[in-house]
């Protein structure tokens, strides 16, 4: 553990991991802004026989980061579900839909942002409503990869500078290690997500490339022990290690990048 934090240390003092890790505090930061509906109203008229969906939805660009899915219950079982592409504004919104639901029934009504969260809300036709929030697991999800991207980041710093001097291999196995070890949490509290919300966040191109990547980075360790292993059988192992290795730092940053422009600051 001493090894990693005197990684850290180094790594953060080379002035050309600046750009790194300001891009992947910037990833941090753009993931963790995901978030749920903060406001759901059902209303149904039964003069009318319309039922009328309002959220509120704080965003910088609704083209980008918006609620992509509306299912509506009735009585428990789905009744439709409808996906959209963009939200009409970028706070406060209605949709309206013809139904014909006979008073004293349950309407229920999930949404869900593309990028993480939703809120579900449940009214009985000529009474009252009702709100429950989703957990939102993004942040977690965001926590744990960044962290761990970070971490495989420094481990490539390990080789490629030789730094510590006397120990950068021990570092270099333990930072990415480690980094393997929170990515694994974020990607399975990813899958969670994923399968909380019927496979709504592989609608981004974001989550594509970051399966990309996740797949290079649990490859890049596992070839590098066989590589340290059958170093004098199998030379080869290595030069592929390293160029994994480089092409999955590369997929890190792409997958940053990806993330910014899909939450609308690029």
């Amino acid at each position: 553990m001493k090894k990693i934090f005197y990684s850290l240390g180094t790594f953060f003092h080379h002035k050309k991991t600046g750009v790194i890790f300001f891009l992947l505090f910037c990833g941090l930061t753009t993931a963790v802004s995901a978030h749920p509906p903060s406001a759901l109203t059902v209303e149904y008229d039964t003069d009318t026989n319309i039922l009328t969906v309002t959220l509120t939805h704080s965003v910088s660009d609704p083209a980008l980061h918006f609620i992509y899915r509306i299912d509506v219950f009735q009585n428990g079982t789905l009744l439709f579900s409808e996906e959209y592409y963009n939200q009409p504004s970028d706070s406060t919104f209605s949709y309206t839909y013809p139904l014909d639901i006979q008073i004293g029934e349950t309407l229920s009504v999930f949404a869900e942002c593309n990028l993480g969260g939703s809120l579900t809300a449940s009214i009985i036709v000529g009474e009252g409503t009702s709100t429950r929030a989703s957990p939102n697991l993004w942040p977690f999800h965001a926590v744990f990869m960044t962290s761990g991207l970070l971490l495989m980041a420094v481990a490539l710093f390990n080789i490629l500078q030789k730094s510590p001097p006397k120990t950068w291999l021990t570092a270099h196995k333990a930072s990415g290690t480690l980094s393997i070890l929170l990515v694994g949490v974020g990607l399975i509290i990813g899958l969670y997500m994923v399968s909380q919300s019927g496979g709504g966040h592989f609608r981004v191109i974001h989550s594509y490339i970051g399966l990309l990547t996740l797949a290079l980075s649990f490859l890049t360790p596992i070839l590098g022990f066989y590589a340290l292993k059958n170093r004098r059988t199998v030379p080869s192992l290595r030069p592929l290690h390293i160029w994994m290795g480089r092409i999955a730092f590369l997929l890190i940053v792409v997958t940053i990048i990806s993330g910014l422009y899909q939450a609308g600051i690029f």
